[in-house]
């Protein structure tokens, strides 16, 4: 395909190394800018960010930092991802379209259609050029947690993380779900995966859809066909995995008092953007429904005990059952504004599991944020001093 090409000499480290290409990572803009404005910027300035491509509006592909270059497009504090970094991978950016809010946590952001058809098709090529598999071809939310690309995050318009997914797999595209379809899964249980890299595909020996790695969640219907089982995996959707790698969680019964208290009556938007990021953030395979249920106050649990891991390395089990480790790893461990790592993201999540907006889910503890922390304190009876302290991580898990 045809690219165009406008270099920075600045926004970027000189490795002259293809050899060094293990992951494509795709991004969204975050601003309503063009692909050769783009490029002009990180070429005018010092920016202290940057990415190799950009796809347009039109379908137009613009280089910025050349393919054996090391573009800053996915660097971090922290990682989600054990081994993506600037440094083995190419960052792609999308043009994208706002039609209101611009919020990073929106859903007014979307793609044009030439904009997605161009960015397959040039990933497809850098596949094929650097012997880059499906499987490291990510989003940029998948490095570090970072909202981006927004519409593959929230996968809320007709562009999904899973038909990007399924056309650069070579496959057709998989049909988004209509309503009726989606609301036809009944989940029978929820299972833990026992592999890495393990495939999830449409039907049994179909179109690969998405991967698993060891630990991560999801739900289960009690189908099967042959050595499959069906799966609902959030980012990924319904489909189906090899047996001999579904986990079944042990059932575990709620008491009639713990119901009655996680389970308010009307559905809440704040608690159901909640479990989306939960879901992204930890694999907790929430109904994204807006009740704070059991499963939901069990997905709070894990998003507390995956900061903690990210952040102070405290070793726990992402299960989602509190304990003596999970207070132990808290416990002298505060965030305030002004602060910026996983156990902020955590924070954020969990208040809005509780129905508090921090006005953002972006690890970063600001006004917003403080003010959520504030109302929270004062409406559950804590000290309120916006500090994030063990009593108000345990109160938020309750």
């Amino acid at each position: 395909m045809k690219i165009n090409k406008l270099l920075t000499k600045i926004n970027l480290t000189s490795a002259n190394n293809t050899g060094r290409i293990k992951y494509i990572v795709i991004h969204y803009v975050g601003a309503t800018g063009g692909a050769k404005a783009n490029c002009q910027y990180y070429a005018s300035q010092y920016v202290g960010a940057s990415a190799h491509y950009y796809a347009g509006f039109g379908g137009e592909i613009w280089q910025s930092v050349e393919d054996k270059d090391i573009a800053w497009h996915c660097g971090a504090k922290s990682y989600k991802h054990p081994e993506c970094r600037n440094a083995n991978s190419i960052g792609i950016e999308l043009c994208v379209r706002n039609k209101g809010s611009m919020a990073d946590t929106s859903r007014d952001w979307y793609f044009e259609d030439a904009t997605v058809a161009s960015a397959i098709q040039l990933t497809r090529e850098l596949m094929a050029k650097y012997g880059v598999p499906a499987d490291h071809v990510i989003r940029h939310y998948d490095v570090t947690g970072k909202i981006c690309p927004n519409p593959y995050v929230y996968n809320h318009t007709k562009h999904t993380w899973q038909d990007f997914k399924a056309q650069i797999s070579g496959q057709q595209s998989a049909p988004t779900p209509h309503p009726a379809e989606a609301s036809a899964w009944k989940a029978t249980g929820t299972a833990t995966c026992g592999g890495n890299s393990v495939r999830v595909r449409r039907e049994p020996n179909g179109a690969v859809v998405g991967s698993l790695n060891s630990g991560q969640r999801f739900e289960v219907d009690g189908q099967t066909s042959g050595s499959w089982t069906h799966v609902n995996i959030a980012g990924i959707g319904v489909g189906w995995m090899a047996t001999q790698y579904v986990v079944p969680d042990k059932a575990q019964a709620v008491q009639p008092a713990q119901a009655a208290q996680s389970v308010p009556a009307t559905n809440n938007p704040i608690v159901r953007d909640g479990q989306i990021h939960c879901n992204n953030f930890c694999n907790a395979g929430l109904k994204e429904d807006g009740i704070r249920g059991a499963a939901t106050v069990r997905g709070g649990v894990m998003v507390l005990q995956q900061a903690a891991n990210m952040d102070y390395a405290a070793g726990l089990k992402v299960d989602g059952i509190p304990g003596a480790k999970t207070d132990a790893a808290l416990s002298g461990h505060t965030v305030r504004i002004g602060e910026s790592q996983e156990m902020v993201r955590a924070l954020q999540i969990l208040l809005m599991l509780r129905g508090y907006d921090p006005n953002g889910v972006d690890g970063s503890f600001g006004g917003g944020c403080d003010a959520a922390v504030r109302r929270y304190q004062a409406d559950h009876g804590l000290t309120v001093d916006g500090i994030a302290d063990v009593n108000t991580f345990m109160s938020l898990i309750a």
